[in-house]
C-alpha cells in the first residue's frame, strides 16, 4: 500500500514533468483506498463555487471508495513575513496574489487518519522556462481549509453502489478528469 510520503513524491514527479513542458500543473489528487487502489483526479476550477463543489464531490467519492489517505498538489503563490513585518502590516497575512514579492511554488499536502503532512517546491523561472526546485516535506503540519477534511467518517453508513462513478460523471461536466492509473490516460465520463 502506498504511504502518504510516496504519494507526495509521485505528485511532485508528475508536476515536475508537466511544468518542464511549459504547462500549468492543475490541481491533482492521489487517493489511496483501504485495499491499496489509487485513484487520480485532475480538478481545475474557475471560481470559489467550483472549488466548494469539488470538495463536496471528493468527500462523497472518498467515502464511496473507502479512501484512507490522499494528497493534493497545485501551483500556488506564497509570501514570507516575519512576525514584525506582519505586525507592521496590521497583523493580517497579505493576499499573496497582491504582493509583488510573492513566490510561486508547487504546494502539496497529504492527509491520513490523525496526520497531515505538507510539502513545497519552488517553481524556478529561467527566461521563458519553468522548472521545479527541490521538494521540502514538513511532517505533521496543522492544516485547515475545505480540502483538508475529506476522509470519510468511520461512523458513516456505506455509500450505495455506483456512488463514486455517478459523482465522477457529474464532475466531468465541469472539466474534471479522472486518470485511470492502470492505463495512464485521462478519461472523461
Amino acid at each position: 500500500m502506498s504511504t502518504i510520503e510516496s504519494l507526495i513524491r509521485v505528485a511532485y514527479t508528475g508536476a515536475r514533468s508537466i511544468i518542464a513542458k511549459g504547462e500549468e500543473a492543475a490541481p491533482i489528487w492521489f487517493a489511496c483506498t483501504a485495499s491499496g487502489d489509487i485513484f487520480v483526479y485532475i480538478t481545475p476550477w474557475q471560481d470559489d463555487r467550483e472549488k466548494q463543489m469539488i470538495a463536496s464531490a471528493l468527500r462523497l467519492i472518498f467515502a464511496a471508495r473507502n479512501v484512507v489517505r490522499y494528497v493534493m498538489a497545485s501551483e500556488a503563490w506564497i509570501v514570507h513575513r516575519s512576525k514584525e513585518e506582519m505586525d507592521d502590516e496590521g497583523g493580517d497575512l497579505p493576499v499573496p496574489s497582491e504582493c509583488p514579492d510573492r513566490q510561486e511554488v508547487l504546494s502539496i499536502f497529504g492527509v491520513e487518519e490523525g496526520r497531515s503532512i505538507g510539502a513545497q517546491a519552488p517553481i524556478l523561472h529561467t527566461g521563458d522556462e519553468r522548472s521545479l526546485g527541490p521538494l521540502k516535506i514538513f511532517d505533521d503540519v496543522q492544516s485547515s481549509g475545505r480540502f483538508v477534511d475529506l476522509l470519510p467518517d468511520p461512523t458513516w453508513p456505506p455509500a450505495p453502489p455506483g456512488t463514486a462513478e455517478m459523482v465522477e460523471a457529474k464532475l466531468a461536466t465541469i472539466g474534471v478528469g479522472v486518470i485511470d492509473p492502470r492505463i495512464e490516460t485521462v478519461t472523461k465520463h
